[in-house]
């Protein structure tokens, strides 16, 4: 039974904002899960663990493969 437990605790969506993740909602509350969706100037609100912010996009950009390449090889660096 315990370990049914944690696997159901796993799928929480209130587990997940513990973890550092959050919920992106647009101006009609609908959940933001793509960069489509989203410009400049878009009201958003965020959810986290204990609250919510209102935020304005100020940029909306598609990932760079290249960009993340760098990212991920200048973390790897640091993190030596």
């Amino acid at each position: 039974l315990r370990i049914y437990v944690e696997k159901l605790k796993g799928l929480s969506p209130l587990d997940k904002l513990s973890q550092g993740f959050s919920r992106v909602e647009d101006g009609e509350g609908r959940t933001v899960s793509d960069i489509e969706q989203i410009h400049p100037g878009d009201l958003l609100t965020v959810y986290v663990k204990n609250g919510r912010a209102l935020a304005e996009v100020k940029e909306a950009a598609a990932w760079n493969p290249q960009e993340l390449a760098k990212g991920e090889k200048a973390r790897k660096r640091l993190c030596r």
